[in-house]
């Protein structure tokens, strides 16, 4: 019999039900995952370009862009620690370990958190009670909203919030101050006042659009960001700049909304998964629950140590399928795997 180290047991899947359903983009995709995956440092976080400090903007910069692209980290451990790393405790988030906590910065804490599973009661608290005794400038309160929105979080400074911003609002409906000049180019992209396109101000634009659930020249402007994109998946803010990966941010959310705003899947790759799992509790699964558990949206096992096998399976039997998963022992310690194509056998034993 295997002893089982302290981390993991057995896991073992009877399969995932998956259509191979692939949009034509598909290759697109998994070679900007690539890129951005690539942009990874040894220690697990990001930085805005190549030999540039890691920063927490930087990586969740990073972790969205895998996310809307179907893309998985190269180090999910590393990431975590050092997102855990730039929380102030008590506070909020600093762009760096040891650095000091601001409004913006807490706000993309959470959504790198929300990102990573990791955004806890404790930590959510925190940001709450930080944004209600900081935030007072417009774009501080924004954030504030969008980091809340990520985790899925109420505040109650959400109402002074509203009417701060509602005395913003101009008589042509839009908010604070702008020269009147920016606008649509005929590229199909945004422009900040009246300079040219790029994929910063197309952004800041269909955000508003995809909340209005108004749909712009979808051909056009996704014409404009296939300019952007270069050989390597990354995009650049305008066709002539060089690619890096806050621009390729820019554009994979853009197409990310417009495939929304047409009804189609967020993820083109991953779009007829079935979830074998519910992020919630171990239902739907048979095993020893004195050593499984249902914890921070992930399947668990954990024991002392053990004299026989145990596994975690699926009540649920499936045919075809492809199975896609991710895997994790900590600290790299534990004897575990993932088995399929298996049927119970008398004991804690399963044959396959």
């Amino acid at each position: 019999m295997r002893r089982f180290g302290r981390v993991v047991a057995v896991l073992a899947l009877t399969a995932l039900v998956a259509i191979n359903v692939r949009a034509q983009s598909a290759a697109d995709f998994a070679q900007t995952a690539a890129y951005a995956a690539a942009q990874q440092n040894a220690d697990g976080d990001f930085a805005a370009s190549p030999g540039q400090p890691s920063t927490l903007g930087a990586t969740n910069t990073g972790l969205r862009v895998l996310d809307y692209v179907g893309g998985s980290l190269l180090d999910e451990p590393g990431c975590i620690r050092f997102v855990n790393s730039c929380k102030v405790p008590g506070s909020g988030f600093a762009q760096r370990p040891g650095g000091k906590p601001d409004v913006v910065t807490t706000a993309v804490g959470l959504m790198a958190a929300a990102e990573l599973k990791i955004a806890g009661k404790a930590m959510i608290d925190d940001a709450v009670a930080y944004f209600g005794a900081n935030a007072r400038a417009f774009e501080e309160v924004r954030m504030s909203i969008a980091g809340l929105e990520a985790v899925g979080a109420r505040s109650p400074d959400f109402a002074r919030w509203a009417e701060q911003l509602e005395s913003l609002r101009t008589p042509d409906g839009s908010f604070g101050q702008h020269s009147g000049k920016a606008g649509r180019r005929p590229d199909g992209a945004w422009s900040k006042d009246d300079g040219p396109s790029d994929l910063s101000s197309s952004y800041r634009v269909m955000r508003a659009l995809y909340m209005l659930k108004e749909k712009p020249d979808v051909e056009r402007l996704t014409g404009y960001i296939a300019r952007c994109r270069h050989a390597d998946g990354s995009y650049s803010s305008t066709p002539e700049g060089p690619g890096n990966l806050g621009a390729t941010y820019f554009a994979t959310i853009i197409l990310r909304w417009l495939r929304l705003l047409d009804g189609k899947p967020p993820v083109l790759e991953t779009a007829a998964f079935a979830p074998l799992f519910d992020n919630m509790d171990l239902a739907g699964w048979e095993g020893n629950t004195a050593l499984w558990s249902a914890r921070d949206r992930m399947l668990v096992g954990k024991s002392p140590g053990l004299d026989h096998n145990e596994f975690l399976a699926t009540r649920q039997p499936y045919r075809d399928f492809i199975l896609s998963l991710r895997f994790h022992l900590v600290d790299g310690n534990g004897n575990s795997g993932v088995q399929f194509r298996s049927v119970r056998v008398p004991g804690t034993e399963m044959s396959g």
